[in-house]
């Protein structure tokens, strides 16, 4: 799983795109807090990729979904 590579954001571009499919729009936000949180231990953010697809997948979601 995902503990077993943390930090690896091709796992967690992965997960977030199943996420996605799936219509879980909290998935695709916890999936990014884990990363974001994990990251910022090693003073560092989530890449361009990431972010730029994250905020892809966000923007694609239902208004009533919303998650802050």
């Amino acid at each position: 799983g995902l503990r077993g590579l943390p930090g690896d954001e091709g796992l967690y571009r992965a997960r977030m795109r199943v996420e996605a499919a799936a219509g879980n729009s909290a998935g695709i936000v916890a999936a990014w807090d884990e990363l974001s949180v994990y990251l910022a231990d090693f003073e560092t953010a989530p890449s361009a990729i990431t972010a730029a697809y994250y905020h892809e997948l966000i923007a694609k979601r239902p208004a009533t979904s919303a998650v802050s």
